[in-house]
């Protein structure tokens, strides 16, 4: 689980939108990307982010 505070800041390093946790990353609902989260740490690269089915 993310504190808040800490998800209000990030967005969506394509599109620049707000972030969403997921049970698989943090979730952006405009490009449809989910960025992954390894180990605790908030992976933020698009060239690793899934795209949501």
């Amino acid at each position: 689980m993310i504190d808040k505070t800490i998800l209000n800041l990030l967005s969506c390093p394509q599109c620049h939108e707000d972030l969403y946790e997921d049970t698989t990353g943090l979730l952006c609902k405009k490009c449809k990307k989910i960025y992954p989260i390894e180990d605790e740490i908030i992976v933020l690269l698009p060239e690793r982010a899934l795209q949501q089915k």
